[in-house]
């Protein structure tokens, strides 16, 4: 599994994540208990994963608090579809917190994801919202 098929499954966690945020605990376990084999056979990618979905559980009100300020004048952030929602969480927490991946990746994987998992506007949002996050400076 490569980076960005990891990224892929850190993206499903995190949707799960968005779509039923009382139930996280039960979504990482299923998760794992899913996923035994990819512990064994490639923990770096399996760790990345898991470390990721709960560093944006454990910071998703900082990472809200981003996306939020950097977001069109009247929008707010329960207008964004649950899709747009994880995709910018993933990305942001990997900009902030994650220090081995470059910030352009970061926001092209998003691109990425918007692409297979959202709408056709997405993308170009997502991209929007993610350079005037980097623009203003990173925040946490």
């Amino acid at each position: 599994m490569n980076r960005t098929e990891a990224r892929c499954e850190a993206f499903k966690l995190v949707f799960q994540i968005t779509a039923h945020k009382d139930s996280y605990p039960d979504v990482v376990d299923m998760f794992e208990t899913d996923n035994e084999e990819l512990k064994k056979t490639d923990k770096k990618q399996y760790n990345y994963i898991v470390s990721t979905a709960n560093g944006v559980f454990e910071n998703m009100n900082t990472l809200d608090n981003m996306i939020a300020e950097n977001l069109k004048s009247g929008w707010k952030i329960d207008r964004l579809s649950k899709v747009s929602l994880a995709v910018l969480r993933l990305a942001l927490y990997e900009i902030v917190y994650v220090e081995d991946i470059p910030d352009r990746v970061s926001v092209n994987e998003a691109v990425e994801l918007a692409k297979l998992y959202d709408v056709d506007e997405a993308p170009p949002f997502i991209n929007g919202v993610l350079s005037g996050v980097l623009k203003g400076g990173k925040q946490a």
